[in-house]
């Protein structure tokens, strides 16, 4: 959804919760739609009130988590992804929220293991396969790592960097198998302008 389309659903929000602002769903849309604009206190305020109508509703602690994140209260937002978890235990996108969180505070086995959860959530979530390679190639696993994304490059290969960091890591662990092939495409990507 473009930001014009967001900020005119923010008005059908505010316009609905004039006629019932205790309206659970449409705060949780309302805060979505914010994060997705990068207006994250907003978000986390629409979130808030939306749980105290529905206290135990996973994906409102996951985007509440979001906001959270975006604003770098890391270990605020660790703690609504535990609560959206704990609710949904098959939440794939909260392990992998929650890992990215993990990752950027260092807590490498942590990242690691809820990267592998919401993998076997969903196998197909290439930034958890992502997130799984960088956490892999910190903790000097660079095979494992090097694996890792290739799983992440065949289920997204036009993902941003991923194509050279890919590479970057084949080539940290010394596997130069299609190395000039692969390079050569990486620089025609570059070339294009794509973020390869």
């Amino acid at each position: 959804m473009c930001s014009s389309d967001l900020e005119e659903a923010l008005v059908d929000f505010a316009l609905a919760l004039t006629r019932d602002s205790n309206d659970a769903a449409l705060l949780i849309n309302r805060g979505n739609a914010l994060v997705a604009l990068d207006r994250n206190d907003a978000a986390i305020s629409s979130f808030d009130r939306a749980l105290t109508f529905r206290p135990n509703h996973a994906d409102t602690w996951f985007g509440r988590g979001k906001a959270l994140k975006n604003l770098g209260r890391l270990e605020t937002a660790l703690a609504s992804y535990g609560r959206a978890i704990a609710i949904d235990p098959d939440h794939a996108e909260a392990f992998l929220h929650r890992g990215d969180v993990f990752y950027g505070l260092k807590r490498l086995a942590e990242a690691l293991a809820d990267y592998d959860k919401a993998i076997a959530l969903n196998p197909g979530l290439s930034d958890a396969h992502q997130g799984r390679a960088r956490a892999l190639f910190d903790l000097r696993r660079g095979e494992e790592a090097a694996a890792a994304f290739d799983v992440a490059f065949q289920l997204a290969p036009d993902a941003d960097y991923l194509e050279g960091i890919r590479l970057l890591t084949k080539m940290y662990i010394c596997d130069w198998a299609d190395l000039a092939p692969e390079r050569n495409r990486l620089i025609a990507h570059v070339l294009e302008g794509k973020n390869a």
